[in-house]
């Protein structure tokens, strides 16, 4: 059944949503702004979006590598990696005591069979787990080095499950230790790392039953908390930290450099937000790094879902539609973690009637409801 209006066991007495249609509207919508934005990824400038961008479409991509290059047609809806690994994360949890085990056993080497568009950073650190081979111990230096070079979003977007499953503890610790430690699973660089760390701790901030966000509430707390977010974890994890520190230098120190790099992104971020209706959101993502090289950097990806999350608390739509269709960024990355903040804030009921019937959307309620049946 199609909801389209919050229902009586939605909303607690205060009138917040209840967690539940929180975390439901958070896979959901991460889905939905995955779908949306995978076929934007290579469109040229001036694709449609705005009424028609609300819709997800039918489009062929080139898949299958070097050597078996083919076309592959993605039916309207259906959504790549980032979903992809967001369900691996949340089977994980779900099916083991140690998810970590779980997942370099089984999720992350089956990811190499089934994957949509995954990186190629990614790639190599789940064939290596195939191989029973942490992706900081190879045996080839070139491979070692590549591993701690990478700073991209896959870490970040697929935290969600850990910031649902982690909901109502009394600190954020055991949250932002997982996600700093599934993060490192396939990505070594702080950037990658800190950008997974933000990201679950301002998914968690929203999916609290709360009647209402502030315009820029969810910058200004995760400012003021940065002590909490941007705490150095603990990193002894199977030689990790050793490894880390012979091709990155000593841990404590990249770590702080990278939390304050990222608060200078938060405060760009907010100086974006205070010209209120004058802001020109390009421009601003543009400055935060969005349209640049390092577009798809974690820290980047995850200050730009945030901002645009502020930015449109009170027109989710808009905001992952904008996400989407930002020509020159990594869209669907960043569309998906975009609605997944959103949808954590309001739940799903903001979400054409399309976007609630995304691929596998009965899948995705029924982890969403398994993982906060755990808390």
């Amino acid at each position: 059944m199609t909801q389209t209006e919050p229902t009586s066991t939605d909303r607690a007495p205060d009138g917040s949503l209840r967690a539940t249609a929180k975390a439901v509207g958070a896979l959901l919508a991460f889905a939905a702004g995955d779908a949306l934005g995978w076929p934007q990824e290579r469109q040229r400038a001036g694709g449609g979006s705005g009424a028609a961008g609300i819709a997800f479409k039918e489009w062929t991509r080139r898949a299958g590598g070097r050597f078996r290059s083919h076309d592959e047609v993605i039916r309207a809806g259906e959504y790549s990696d980032d979903t992809q690994m967001t369900l691996a994360v949340a089977r994980a949890r779900l099916t083991a005591s140690d998810w970590r085990a779980c997942l370099t056993r089984r999720e992350l080497p089956l990811i190499t069979l089934y994957q949509r568009g995954a990186g190629a950073g990614v790639l190599r650190a789940c064939g290596l787990w195939r191989r029973g081979t942490a992706p900081w111990a190879a045996s080839e230096p070139q491979t070692r080095s590549d591993y701690f070079a990478a700073g991209g979003n896959g870490a970040a977007m697929r935290v969600l499950p850990h910031a649902i499953w982690n909901l109502g503890a009394t600190s954020p610790t055991n949250l932002l230790l997982d996600a700093f430690h599934d993060g490192l699973l396939t990505h070594g660089h702080a950037r990658a790392l800190v950008g997974g760390v933000l990201y679950a701790y301002a998914a968690s901030t929203l999916l609290q039953e709360r009647p209402t966000l502030g315009y820029g509430e969810l910058i200004d707390t995760l400012l003021s908390k940065q002590e909490v977010w941007g705490a150095i974890p603990v990193a002894q994890v199977d030689g990790w930290l050793a490894e880390f520190e012979r091709a990155s230098g000593p841990f404590p120190s990249a770590w702080s450099r990278t939390v304050e790099e990222t608060v200078t992104l938060l405060k760009e971020a907010r100086a974006g937000l205070s010209q209120g209706v004058l802001a020109d959101d390009r421009e601003v993502l543009g400055r935060l790094g969005c349209l640049g090289p390092e577009n798809g950097a974690g820290t980047i990806t995850a200050v730009a879902a945030i901002y645009l999350a502020s930015r449109y608390a009170a027109q989710p739509r808009a905001g992952v539609v904008l996400g989407a269709f930002l020509f020159g960024a990594d869209t669907d990355t960043l569309a998906a973690m975009t609605g997944g903040l959103l949808g954590a804030l309001a739940g799903p009921t903001w979400m054409p009637a399309e976007w609630l019937e995304v691929q596998d959307a009965h899948v995705l309620r029924r982890v969403a409801e398994q993982l906060l049946a755990h808390t």
